[in-house]
């Protein structure tokens, strides 16, 4: 595991663009308008039926309300629902804790859903990481009994067994059921705030093994990147999804 204060980067990063919340769809992109009958989650409307991947509204169930998701109904027998996704650059994940917390980006996009739906979607659920290089090298890892708490315990990660061809770069942010960490909000094990001198939020430790919402640089190597060591050590990745199902 890694412990720092600031490491400088590598090569400079690509421009950062100014999103504030998910930005969601035209109303004619979504795949299925909000009903009584509306999915509880992506799991649950490929079951309905729905077998295209796309932007869907869901709804938990749990009195809060419906929302607007990315499905993956193709990996792995689809059913997936999408809460991070880095291809591009295109967002600035160098984000504050209320921005973490509501979310931002493009769901059609680069996005992060955000932590308070991230925990109305994630008791007990499967976590799946897939992730690619900029040698078009892919892995992916598996998680079992996945789940992230409400705020009041900042948003606390949980998860069990590990399968997969990318390696286990997150065990050591879940050792002692770490908490987010922003630039504004420090809840790691390090002396630091690892988000600042790691430049994105995260559950971090002292400071990381996998750094999924890093700074985005083409090809570049430093901790600060987009970055599962076990994979491909520090060298920042060109596609990340994180994704949950419950079956």
């Amino acid at each position: 595991m890694l412990s720092f204060t600031l490491l400088g980067l590598c090569c400079a990063a690509l421009p950062h663009l100014s999103f504030q919340h998910v930005v969601l769809p035209d109303p004619q992109t979504v795949t299925n308008p909000s009903t009584d009958a509306t999915p509880r989650n992506c799991y649950h409307a490929k079951l309905l039926g729905h077998e295209v991947s796309g932007v869907y509204v869901i709804d938990p169930r749990d009195g809060l309300g419906s929302f607007t998701v990315y499905c993956d109904m193709e990996t792995d027998g689809g059913g997936w629902t999408v809460f991070q996704r880095r291809r591009d650059g295109s967002v600035d994940f160098d984000r504050n804790w209320n921005e973490y917390k509501q979310g931002f980006g493009n769901v059609w996009g680069e996005f992060w859903l955000g932590l308070d739906k991230i925990h109305r979607l994630s008791v007990g659920v499967k976590l799946r990481v897939d992730l690619m290089s900029f040698d078009d090298e892919k892995a992916y890892a598996l998680y079992e009994d996945f789940s992230v708490g409400d705020e009041a315990s900042m948003y606390v990660l949980y998860f069990g067994s590990y399968n997969g061809t990318a390696g286990d770069s997150l065990r050591s942010h879940n050792l002692k059921s770490m908490k987010f960490t922003t630039k504004d909000s420090d809840n790691d094990k390090h002396g630091g705030n690892c988000a600042g001198s790691s430049r994105g939020g995260w559950w971090y430790n002292v400071c990381l093994n996998a750094n999924l919402n890093g700074l985005y640089v083409y090809n570049g190597k430093g901790w600060q990147h987009v970055v599962w060591l076990a994979f491909k050590s520090s060298y920042c990745l060109q596609k990340t999804e994180m994704k949950v199902r419950n079956g």
